[in-house]
């Protein structure tokens, strides 16, 4: 791989990521916008129920579209973990925006790469034999400084 091919990649995966991260929030926002009628709901059903008003309970519920108490919670459960799961792929994008170095991708930051395995005949019979060469792209640094594949 040549580094302006990989500069290309970089930033296409880079731009792609802060939008996904931005359709992140947003999906979050929606989902805790759903969910707080939900639990307002569920919150004043059960002050009904504590108190023994069956008819009001009944009614808010129904009001809902909401047959019994436990229908919501199964709601607002399913809710709470499609908010978890946004909140980690978040975190994980997150994490890679903030990310101040990337590894190589050719020689995986070790900074050299293996040549193809040759075999060479021995007094002992065939041997492999692999030469170890310094990495192109990243000139056997390992890694890329971001803010320099960005400005370039």
């Amino acid at each position: 791989m040549e580094f302006d091919e990989f500069k290309q990649q970089f930033r296409a995966r880079r731009r792609k990521a802060e939008q996904e991260h931005g359709e992140l929030l947003r999906e979050a926002d929606s989902i805790l916008k759903e969910m707080k009628p939900l639990v307002e709901v569920y919150r004043l059903a059960a002050n009904d129920f504590r108190a023994g008003r069956w008819e009001e309970w009944k009614q808010k519920l129904r009001g809902h579209g909401f047959s019994s108490p436990a229908e919501i919670e199964e709601r607002v459960r399913d809710l709470g973990n499609s908010i978890r799961d946004r909140i980690s792929q978040f975190d994980n994008l997150t994490d890679e925006l903030a990310r101040r170095t990337v590894r190589c991708p050719d020689c995986g930051g070790l900074g050299h790469v293996w040549e193809k395995t040759e075999w060479v005949e021995g007094e002992t019979g065939r041997i492999p034999y692999r030469k170890c060469l310094e990495c192109r792209l990243c000139s056997g640094k390992g890694r890329f400084d971001v803010e320099e594949i960005l400005r370039s």
